[in-house]
């Protein structure tokens, strides 16, 4: 399969103590169901549109690390059943 792109049905930004007093930003977190989808493609696997979700890139947010309760059940169960 193609390269697979990290969505979520939001955001939420977390800044704590610590980051403030080293002059981090804050820090963008997933909140809501987790959706992937392939390359360039404007759909994930489950045919939501990408204009409303919120990208995650980058290795700290592969759509495999979120937990499976985290998971869009058929971005999920597409994944790892990819039809040929």
């Amino acid at each position: 399969m193609a390269v697979l792109r990290t969505f979520a049905d939001g955001e939420t930004t977390v800044r704590t103590r610590s980051m403030i007093r080293r002059g981090q930003p804050a820090r963008r977190l997933p909140y809501g169901d987790i959706h992937v989808a392939p390359g360039a493609t404007e759909r994930t696997l489950c045919g939501l549109d990408i204009g409303g979700l919120a990208e995650f890139v980058g290795s700290d947010a592969p759509f495999g690390g979120f937990p499976e309760e985290r998971r869009c059940t058929a971005c999920d169960k597409a994944v790892r059943y990819p039809t040929a």
